[in-house]
C-alpha cells in the first residue's frame, strides 16, 4: 500500500539545551538528546543485551495481549488507528500490527519519533506490511501534540518502553495530561511503566540493566559528547569522561551520568561557550523513573486518565497499562 509523510518539523532545540543545561548549576541534558543516527543504533544494542530486561518484558506482554488491547481499542469491525509516540524501529509495536491486519485486515500506523533518521529507517522495515497504511509524523512529542487531534479516526495511542518515566514525576505527569487533553472521547492511551523493586523485582535487577558487562550503556551516554563535538564544534575529550548510574530506591529511580575525571575546560565553538569542569563534576543525562500501581493511578487521576485494563509480563517486572479519557 502506497505510504505518505506527515511532517511536523520538531523545534531546532539541540543548541539551546546544551548551552542551557552545561551553564546551570547542577550540569544536565535532556534525556531525548542521547538519540539520533547513532544513538538510536547504540541503543538497540542495549536492548539485546542479557541485562536489559524492559524490551524483552513488554515484548512478551504485547505477544500475549495484542488482540485485547484491540479489542478494547476498536470495534468488532474495524481496528483502531495505532499512532505510537516515540516510536524508535517499531519492533514492539509490529506485535499489534500483525495482529490488526490478521482480525482486521487492514490497519492505520502513525509513527511518531524526533528523529526522521529512525521514520526514515522504521518505514523502510515496515515495508512488509502490504495492508497498513504507514503514516510517519517527525515531532518532538515532548513539545508538541497538536497532530494528535488532526487524526481524527478512534485512535489506539501507544506510549511503550517506559518513556513516560524518563523526565521525572512532575514532567510525566504534566505528558500525561497534555495527552490526555489531545485524546478523544473514544481513543485509547497504553502507557509501559517500568515497575520499581519490589518482593518479586530486587533492586539489583533495575541496576543492572543500566549497567551491562559490555559497557553499551555507557557508551551509549558518551556518545552525547560526540554528538556535541561534532554538530556544535564541541572539544570534549570523551576520554576523559566515565559513565555512571545507580539506582535511588527512596525516589524509585534509575540516575545516570557523565562525570568529569579531571578538572578540565570544554570549548564549544558554535555556541561561544567554553565549559567549566571540576574533578568528579557531573552531567545528568537520565533519571529512569519506576513505578509501583498506586503511583501509576495517582499520576492517572490528575491527568485526567481512567485506566480500564492492564497487562503484565510473567515476572511482574514491567505493565502497560490502557486508559481512557475521563
Amino acid at each position: 500500500m502506497s505510504k505518505k509523510l506527515v511532517l511536523v518539523k520538531p523545534k531546532s532545540e539541540f543548541a539551546e539545551d546544551i548551552k542551557k543545561g552545561l551553564t546551570s548549576n547542577i550540569k544536565e541534558i535532556p534525556s531525548y538528546h542521547l538519540y539520533g543516527e547513532k544513538g538510536d543504533q547504540l541503543f538497540e544494542k542495549i536492548t539485546l543485551t542479557n541485562e536489559y530486561y524492559p524490551t524483552r518484558s513488554e515484548l512478551q506482554i504485547l505477544e500475549s495481549y495484542a488482540f485485547n488491547i484491540l479489542m478494547h481499542s476498536g470495534s468488532d469491525e474495524k481496528a483502531p488507528t495505532i499512532v505510537e509516540l516515540g516510536s524508535g524501529n517499531g519492533t514492539k509495536t509490529e506485535k499489534l500490527l500483525n495482529k490488526a491486519v490478521e482480525v482486521y485486515g487492514k490497519c492505520n500506523y502513525y509513527p511518531v519519533d524526533i528523529s526522521q533518521q529512525s521514520l526514515l529507517l522504521l518505514k523502510n522495515r515496515l515495508s512488509k506490511f502490504e495492508h497498513c497504511l504507514i503514516s510517519p509524523v517527525e515531532a518532538n512529542i515532548y513539545e508538541n501534540l497538536e497532530f494528535l487531534p488532526r487524526i481524527q479516526s478512534q485512535k489506539l495511542i501507544l506510549f511503550l518502553g517506559s518513556s513516560i518515566g524518563n523526565m521525572g514525576i512532575d514532567k510525566s505527569y504534566s505528558l500525561m495530561k497534555r495527552i490526555a487533553d489531545n485524546m478523544s472521547p473514544h481513543d485509547k492511551l497504553l502507557i509501559g511503566f517500568d515497575l520499581a523493586h519490589n518482593g518479586n523485582k530486587p533492586q539489583e535487577i533495575i541496576n543492572r540493566a543500566y549497567n551491562d558487562d559490555g559497557l553499551v550503556t555507557a557508551q551509549f551516554n558518551l556518545n552525547l559528547l560526540r554528538k556535541i563535538n561534532n554538530q556544535l564544534g564541541g572539544e570534549f575529550d570523551v576520554g576523559q569522561f566515565e559513565y555512571y548510574s545507580h539506582y535511588n530506591p527512596e525516589l524509585k529511580r534509575q540516575e545516570s551520568f557523565l562525570k568529569s575525571k579531571i578538572k578540565q575546560d570544554v570549548r564549544i565553538s558554535d555556541l561561544n561557550l567554553t565549559v567549566r569542569f571540576c574533578k568528579d563534576e557531573y552531567i545528568l543525562t537520565e533519571f529512569s523513573q519506576k513505578f509501583d500501581l498506586e503511583m501509576i493511578a495517582k499520576m492517572a487521576g490528575a491527568a485526567g486518565l481512567e485506566q480500564v485494563d492492564s497487562y503484565t509480563d510473567k515476572n511482574r517486572y514491567f505493565i502497560n497499562s490502557l486508559f481512557i479519557k475521563t
